[in-house]
């Protein structure tokens, strides 16, 4: 929550972290995401994007495909100049 207002996605420049509680949300935040990037003509590069669960249990697997290829799932991300590590932040939740 920020402002009090519940967050889906964060954004800054071309980086964009999106938010929910489980794999189902994950899936249909990117889709809204890729629908919304195709209005302005805008493409999700499906190398380039990756997803990372942030879960008090251990070994979670997301699934999330684009065009036909599944995104490759990370550890750790860098965000605002930070890394993120997937254990740190599911400890901090």
């Amino acid at each position: 929550m920020i402002g009090g207002r519940r967050m889906t996605n964060l954004r800054n420049a071309d980086d964009t972290t999106i938010i929910s509680s489980s794999g189902s949300g994950i899936r249909k935040y990117f889709q809204d995401l890729v629908t919304e990037s195709k209005y302005y003509n805008m493409e999700i590069n499906a190398t380039k994007t990756k997803v990372m669960a942030v879960s008090r249990q251990e070994g979670v697997q997301l699934e999330v495909n684009h065009g036909g290829q599944q995104l490759e799932q990370v550890q750790s991300f860098n965000f605002w100049d930070r890394t993120r590590q997937q254990q740190d932040t599911a400890q901090r939740s």
